[in-house]
């Protein structure tokens, strides 16, 4: 288990460092070709688009805890999550078509209802690969999800010389629909080749239903409500600020994300490490998670308050002072939140999902919603930034705290893991080899 945990933390992090660096130099693109109104377009739909979280049931996240029972009907769980995909797509499609015409006509920026159609449409289209993702997961084999996430990113790079040629955010919203249906053509070839997926076209709806019913619905709600949290601070302050300001908090907020990638992963590889071992052998790689993770959570934060500034030099916004400002209180938000990840992931695999959504997040999540507007109506975009270390703390200690009372497994944080006292036996050996005369 071990073996398996370093091999797809090793894939992640290679395709994290890959993406976000590719992610990074498509970014800066934006900002150079796009006026600070339109970032604030982008960040601003995107906000919207988030809140589609609420009504976007995956059930395809089953197999985070029981892909082992899930395994030989493969291909029918696939095909059955394809085709609730699809039909969620079309309902909720339509459902985005008066909200773009609401934004259209009200936002100071006609354009904001257009790109938020176009990113409406290129996120669900994109919600097609969830089952693919999940399954190739389940096998620990992180290796084809970084290969192709690489090359659908890369891909969405090169097409980045057509805003070269027609500098409207518009056209970014059509590139980002186009490379979110290359993305899906990609994983499904990806599947037939390296899984021998086949599509079941008869396969029923109810595997999907099934799902949804108990650990896939919950976890969905839970999910839903901590992106709340996430990612509703932009959207408030939209009522507070002008797309401008919008535009500079939006950089600050997407570089800040980043710092969420790595602790998420750690949390998704211990949440199907932990569903697959007995309680006795838990402690132990809780206690390894809790170690690295937190280790891990601070030095990012560390390294983005002294080294922010190049940060800005890259990307170079309109308002960098600002925007570093901002950035230095929201990625103090993600470490705090970042600690918790281990306990959400024993959480997950020990706790009723159900209790989970209503005992763990709910109450939390939403306090955010009053605490972000207070703080966007008496001080604006910084307020905001401030706001997320408040709204932070309190989720990330009600998390450690209600999981620490639910679960009776404490975190081995001293005791050494078979790699590490590999490690550690390895250099003694060699520390002693040249101590010798």
């Amino acid at each position: 288990m071990f073996n398996k945990i370093v091999s797809v933390l090793s894939f992640n992090s290679l395709q994290i460092v890959l993406t976000k660096f590719i992610s990074l130099i498509n970014f800066a693109i934006l900002v150079r070709l796009l006026s600070g109104e339109e970032i604030g377009i982008i960040g601003l739909a995107g906000g919207y688009v988030a809140l589609l979280g609420f009504i976007l049931v995956a059930p395809e996240t089953i197999f985070i805890r029981d892909f082992k029972k899930m395994e030989g009907k493969l291909h029918e769980y696939i095909s059955s999550f394809l085709q609730f995909s699809a039909v969620r797509g079309i309902i909720l499609f339509t459902l985005l078509i008066p909200v773009s015409l609401f934004l259209f006509q009200s936002a100071s920026d006609p354009r904001l209802g257009s790109y938020f159609l176009l990113l409406g449409g290129a996120t669900l289209v994109s919600t097609l690969t969830g089952p693919f993702r999940e399954a190739f997961y389940g096998f620990f084999r992180q290796g084809r999800i970084t290969q192709v996430d690489v090359l659908t990113s890369i891909l969405l790079l090169l097409s980045m010389i057509f805003l070269f040629f027609s500098r409207d955010v518009i056209t970014y919203g059509w590139l980002q629909f186009f490379s979110a249906v290359v993305g899906v053509s990609l994983w499904y070839f990806t599947a037939v080749k390296h899984l021998h997926f086949r599509f079941i076209s008869h396969v029923k709806l109810k595997l999907s239903l099934d799902a949804l019913r108990g650990f896939a619905f919950w976890n969905h709600l839970s999910g839903s409500v901590v992106k709340l949290v996430y990612q509703i601070d932009i959207v408030i302050l939209g009522f507070f600020a002008a797309l401008s300001g919008v535009g500079s908090y939006s950089v600050a907020l997407t570089l800040a994300n980043v710092f969420f990638l790595f602790p998420q992963m750690v949390q998704k590889v211990l949440s199907l490490s932990f569903s697959q071992l007995p309680n006795e052998r838990v402690s132990l790689l809780f206690g390894v998670g809790v170690r690295y993770n937190t280790i891990l959570s601070l030095l990012q934060w560390i390294g983005f308050v002294f080294l922010g500034w190049v940060l800005m030099q890259i990307v170079q916004p309109e308002n960098p002072d600002n925007v570093l400002a901002y950035g230095l209180y929201i990625t103090a938000g993600v470490a705090i939140i970042n600690v918790a990840r281990p306990w959400i992931a024993l959480s997950l695999s020990r706790v009723s999902p159900r209790k989970i959504f209503f005992e763990l997040y709910l109450i939390p999540s939403l306090a955010a919603v009053p605490i972000y507007a207070y703080a966007a109506s008496v001080g604006g975009a910084l307020g905001v930034a401030q706001a997320n270390v408040i709204t932070f703390s309190i989720l990330s200690g009600w998390i450690i705290l209600y999981t620490t009372w639910k679960v009776p497994i404490r975190p081995g944080i001293f005791q050494l893991a078979p790699f590490e006292k590999d490690i550690l036996r390895r250099v003694t050996k060699i520390l002693g080899m040249r101590s010798r005369p």
